[in-house]
């Protein structure tokens, strides 16, 4: 039970931070309906959707594949194995994590979905150098080199990394939700 005062456990400006995350989603919405398209076309072809993310970005990244896998039946996979990340990041750099096992793992067709605060992380830039087809970003700041070379990109505006990865979970929500059967 929630005796007098309760809310004064929130700190203070937390109604400037829900406005600020209302403000980075605002407008996204017509990229987030290319977004669920994209993933839709995947599912439909049976093409496995490789997610991306940084830090707090991979933690939305396994989660959204984990929901897109459970309730929508795509065959989304983040790669997140620390051994096979760090194998890569300490014998050829980090800028290499993704991309060289990626190289290995992906099918020339398989979309690839990124979760990035800056949109400008050297082993995404490494990996998108070469044409990666189709790619759909997720980005914040500026949208950066990620944002250039994306098919989809939902651009958050907002400088501010924990808005962005509070709205990056908003719009992988929406994406899921969007591709749940009525039923589940």
């Amino acid at each position: 039970m929630m005796g007098r005062g309760a809310m004064s456990a929130l700190p203070i400006g937390y109604k400037a931070h829900l406005r600020a995350i209302a403000d980075a989603l605002r407008g996204v919405e017509p990229a987030v309906v290319q977004l669920v398209g994209m993933v839709r076309a995947a599912r439909d072809a049976g093409r496995r959707l490789w997610i991306l993310g940084n830090g707090g970005s991979m933690a939305i990244a396994q989660h959204c594949a984990q929901d897109l896998l459970k309730c929508c039946a795509v065959r989304a996979q983040s790669t997140n194995d620390p051994s096979v990340l760090t194998a890569y990041a300490n014998d050829h750099a980090f800028e290499y994590a993704f991309y060289s096992p990626l190289l290995t793992l992906r099918d020339p067709d398989d979309p690839v979905l990124i979760f990035s605060c800056s949109g400008k992380s050297r082993n995404y830039t490494e990996f998108v150098s070469s044409p990666v087809h189709p790619l759909a970003v997720v980005v914040g700041t500026d949208g950066g080199f990620l944002k250039a070379r994306a098919d989809v990109a939902v651009h958050v505006r907002s400088r501010d990394y924990q808005v962005c990865e509070t709205a990056f979970q908003v719009v992988a929500d929406l994406v899921v939700k969007a591709l749940t059967p009525e039923e589940v």
